[in-house]
């Protein structure tokens, strides 16, 4: 006896639920990214569109529901000082709004894979591709969790991200999952065991491309290697009590001056984001007194807050560099903020944000002859901002982060996730210091060469040798999107003209 398509509907959502929730961090079980779609388009089969886009908003619910909601309670908890309700009530809200409604544009535009003939299969990747970019763009964009960032513990499958951009492999990872689940019908053809395997040989050839070493190093007792920068990335690894007293301010510089004289001789030392939480550049006599001992080649590059001496008024999130002379000139100021907690979007302000204003798009600067990029939190996960920094010439992107807000749930690792794919991505590597937790190097394949423990005051030392190499992605990426948003409504739009004539008997034959 066959169970009610209501029961089958539910099981398919639950199935999906939890194979892609522990195919992405902080599970990383990566082989589930190839399947966990396949329940998803069993229960999508026989739907019409708006039904199709009510499953996926369920769908999508239950996955940010096990992966994200946790982070952003703790995240709200220590940020805002929260009661544990309000930011429980919060983070459902953004995972309804972030991964309902991703999925549910997801399910809307893949229509019915097992229905749709040979372009069925392209087509779940062309709706992926393109709610993962409405997802990037949603109320400032959010591009956390994307399906290629499942392959961020696998390098050799990350590679179709220089390609094309990490679109290019979500997309490609979802027509696998189509591929599989029209093999698994009854009605499947030759032709889907020939797409199949276009997507093995896709994924093999990217995978071929990837260098056998990079140029990221564990830096040993003596000098750097020749054409490579010692850098030093410090991790204080500071109670976030400490950041909101400012009588802290000496006792956080000693800590991270301390873990800097320890790891000289480096061509560069990098604090984290807001290292320092006083305001620069009145308090610019906490980093002059830091560096006043060190040797005259050694830049310091950290984060602090600062505000505009002309309007006083105006605040930002900034990169420094100093040297010797303690003067601090600003490398950068954060252009993507963090909606509500360092912008008011919508005119909404919420007690505890920073309110700061916004940067312009990152370019680079130089060091010993290199030019070098800076990219302040999670502007990494903006491959807009990043390509920035490249086409202005940088070699290695350095990536100064605060993760201790998410304590010790999944957020950090989630974050470094989208890191990897972003080094992948660009061909460069990414150097990330943070306050307390993913503190690593990542050569340009995505490698993780080093990283420092959660908890653990400590410095990270590497040599690194900036890239050059131009990868297909920063051309064919933007491009990429726009054609699968194209496709996708045009699969979407002949769908709807055909759906009225469709006989409801026939609407339902593969519902079971």
């Amino acid at each position: 006896m066959r169970s009610p398509p209501h029961l089958r509907t539910a099981a398919g959502i639950a199935a999906f639920a939890g194979l892609h929730a522990l195919a992405l961090p902080p599970f990383g079980l990566w082989p589930l990214a190839f399947v966990s779609l396949v329940p998803l388009l069993f229960a999508l089969q026989g739907r019409r569109p708006v039904a199709r886009a009510l499953i996926g908003g369920i769908a999508g619910v239950g996955v940010a529901g096990a992966t994200v909601v946790a982070p952003l309670v703790a995240a709200l908890t220590a940020y805002f000082d929260f009661a544990f309700a309000t930011a429980l009530a919060v983070a459902l809200t953004i995972a309804v709004l972030f991964g309902g409604l991703g999925f549910a544009l997801f399910a809307l535009l893949a229509g019915e894979a097992g229905r749709d003939g040979l372009g069925g299969a392209p087509r779940v990747g062309l709706a992926m591709a393109t709610s993962e970019l409405f997802r990037s763009t949603l109320l400032g964009g959010l591009p956390w969790l994307l399906l290629g960032h499942a392959m961020a513990p696998v390098p050799e499958l990350a590679q179709l991200a220089r390609w094309g951009g990490v679109g290019l492999l979500s997309a490609a990872l979802a027509a696998s999952n189509a591929a599989l689940f029209r093999l698994a019908l009854p009605t499947r053809r030759p032709s889907d065991a020939i797409f199949a395997g276009g997507l093995l040989l896709l994924f093999t050839g990217a995978a071929l491309g990837l260098p056998a070493s990079g140029g990221v190093r564990g830096a040993g007792p003596g000098p750097a290697a020749e054409g490579a920068l010692r850098v030093a990335l410090v991790q204080p690894a500071v109670p976030q009590t400490w950041r909101a007293d400012p009588a802290r301010a000496e006792a956080i510089r000693a800590r991270l001056a301390s873990l800097s004289e320890a790891a000289l001789p480096a061509s560069i030392v990098a604090w984290p984001e807001n290292a320092l939480t006083v305001l620069m550049p009145a308090n610019a006599d906490l980093v002059a007194r830091t560096v006043a001992a060190w040797p005259a080649e050694t830049t310091l590059v950290l984060g602090a807050p600062r505000y505009d001496e002309a309007r006083p008024e105006r605040r930002y999130n900034s990169a420094f560099r100093a040297r010797r002379d303690g003067a601090l000139e600003v490398v950068r100021d954060k252009a993507h903020l963090v909606p509500f907690t360092e912008s008011t979007p919508l005119g909404i302000t919420i007690a505890g944000s920073a309110r700061l204003s916004a940067g312009p798009r990152p370019g680079a600067f130089e060091v010993d002859g290199e030019r070098l990029g800076v990219l302040i939190c999670y502007e990494m996960l903006f491959r807009g901002l990043v390509a920035d920094a490249v086409e202005d010439g940088a070699g290695v992107l350095f990536n100064l982060s605060n993760d201790g807000y998410f304590g010790s749930s999944a957020g950090a690792e989630q974050h470094l996730a989208a890191v990897v794919l972003a080094a992948v991505e660009t061909g460069r590597p990414v150097l990330r210091a943070t306050l307390d937790g993913s503190t690593v190097a990542i050569d340009e394949a995505g490698r993780v060469v080093a990283r420092l423990e959660p908890g653990r005051a400590d410095v990270l030392r590497v040599d690194v040798r900036p890239a050059s190499a131009e990868t297909a992605a920063l051309r064919v990426a933007p491009g990429f999107q726009a054609a699968a948003l194209a496709c996708a409504l045009l699969f979407l739009r002949r769908e709807m003209r055909t759906t009225r004539s469709r006989p409801s008997a026939d609407r339902d034959a593969l519902d079971g």
